[in-house]
């Protein structure tokens, strides 16, 4: 099953542990703390410090992104 999770820029390995534990979409890791992640994964508070930041970078540029084609696509055409 594909999983949001695969656009994060992480290593193949964690990845993997948050698709198997329960964060199989990056809005399940940004709703989450830190001290959650790290919890449920069983992983150092540094790593899952390491998950949030790109999981929320990931949502920034989604953002930035989607706003960027609303711009484009509203732009009137002379």
């Amino acid at each position: 099953m594909w999983s949001s999770v695969q656009l994060l820029e992480l290593a193949p390995g964690l990845k993997d542990l948050l698709i198997n534990g329960r964060f199989s979409t990056v809005d399940s890791i940004v709703s989450s703390s830190l001290s959650e992640i790290a919890t449920v994964l069983r992983i150092d508070p540094y790593v899952a410090k390491i998950i949030f930041t790109e999981a929320k970078r990931f949502c920034k540029e989604k953002t930035v992104m989607a706003k960027a084609t609303m711009i484009t696509t509203s732009a009137p055409l002379i």
